[in-house]
């Protein structure tokens, strides 16, 4: 197995990081999520766009705001709290604080390759179906932005990073921004 922590990079100016704390991460395995609100490509993301570095672009059009700023912060608990069912949350919530529940979801603070630090890690979508166990849900760290009361029910789409080589401790995460795999 194999822990993650968030830190600065080691790239001067890029702000926060992904890290690999203890372990190995083996190539091939999920090492982190892309958490964020899902927005199907008809859904308007321009005012949400403004400033924010964090909002994924699917191959198919779909975005997710990986943002825990302001607005996209509000957005995405909103979303949250209008489809809960009950007590029983559909998303995990904290990934919007410094120690999410489910330590995977941390994708958005990956940092792009570049010419001293090549891509270990790649994109990869992947639609959770809508009969996903609920007391699941809670553990994933996306949610649709439009209701299934106007939209009808639909997949939830979720970006997966997964290992192109053995990862070891102490190591960065590094993507390519421009590649992801469906």
């Amino acid at each position: 197995g194999f822990s993650l922590v968030r830190s600065p990079s080691t790239v001067p100016e890029a702000g926060l990081g992904v890290f690999i704390g203890s372990g190995l991460a083996p190539a091939g395995r999920v090492v982190c999520l892309y958490p964020g609100t899902v927005y199907q490509p008809y859904q308007p993301v321009l005012i949400q766009s403004l400033t924010n570095q964090f909002i994924f672009r699917c191959v198919d059009g779909v975005h997710v705001d990986g943002s825990h700023g302001w607005l996209s912060r509000a957005i995405f608990r909103s979303c949250v709290g209008r489809d809960q069912v009950g007590l029983c949350r559909v998303a995990d919530t904290s990934w919007l604080t410094p120690r999410p529940v489910n330590p995977l979801n941390v994708g958005q603070f990956v940092n792009n390759e570049n010419s001293l630090h090549r891509a270990n890690v790649s994109y990869h979508e992947l639609d959770v179906p809508h009969h996903f166990p609920l007391k699941l849900r809670k553990f994933l760290g996306n949610i649709n932005f439009e209701s299934s009361a106007i939209d009808g029910e639909r997949e939830m789409r979720i970006v997966i990073l997964l290992a192109l080589r053995d990862i070891c401790e102490g190591e960065e995460l590094f993507s390519s921004y421009m590649t992801v795999i469906r």
